[in-house]
């Protein structure tokens, strides 16, 4: 069908299995190598295959899995590791698993690794960390392969996010930052100022 072929090329443009290589996990070792001692990511992706393999490519980093296959307490221990910890951590969680429920104020970035089909899901992964309560700023990433249908997927939906920004919500602009992975071009180092 030709919803697995565009699932398949979802998946494709996270990591090349028969290479290893990923324009997205490069810019996700940038944005790494610039956090700062306190800071938490959280990486949100589809795909649990992705998640798993993300975790064994980034040994230098405290890392942490959370997704439907692990059981109620593992989960929940996964979570109380992440908020209890001082940072510099990675919380990778499957976007079904935790795009709702969880409370995550801790987190200083949010990184959308792959593009999920309804963009409301994608917000509502965002608001694990992005809290009324909230101080400080939360960047919010969102990877998009060059040359590929997420940038035509992301086009589309822009008038759905205008149509969230009139129900309340969006998150501030400000917040948001879209880097767009080529592989070919090139990565720019992770600046959030």
């Amino acid at each position: 069908t030709l919803f697995a072929v565009l699932t398949r090329l979802k998946q494709i443009c996270n990591f090349d299995r028969a290479s290893g290589d990923s324009c997205k996990l490069d810019a996700l070792r940038s944005i790494v190598d610039s956090a700062q001692p306190s800071d938490k990511i959280l990486v949100f992706s589809q795909f649990v295959e992705s998640i798993e393999w993300i975790s064994e490519r980034l040994d230098a980093f405290p890392v942490d899995i959370y997704h439907g296959g692990q059981t109620l307490e593992e989960r929940d221990a996964v979570i109380s590791r992440f908020e209890a910890s001082a940072g510099p951590r990675m919380l990778l969680i499957s976007l079904r698993a935790g795009g709702v429920g969880l409370n995550l104020e801790s987190a200083s970035t949010v990184v959308l690794f792959d593009r999920w089909w309804n963009p409301a899901v994608e917000t509502q992964a965002v608001f694990r960390a992005h809290r009324f309560s909230r101080t400080t700023p939360l960047y919010v990433v969102r990877f998009l392969v060059a040359d590929t249908g997420g940038l035509t997927f992301a086009a589309e939906d822009d008038l759905a996010r205008q149509i969230q920004a009139q129900a309340g919500m969006a998150i501030s602009e400000a917040d948001v930052i879209i880097l767009v992975v080529d592989a070919a071009a090139g990565l720019t180092p992770f600046d959030r100022e």
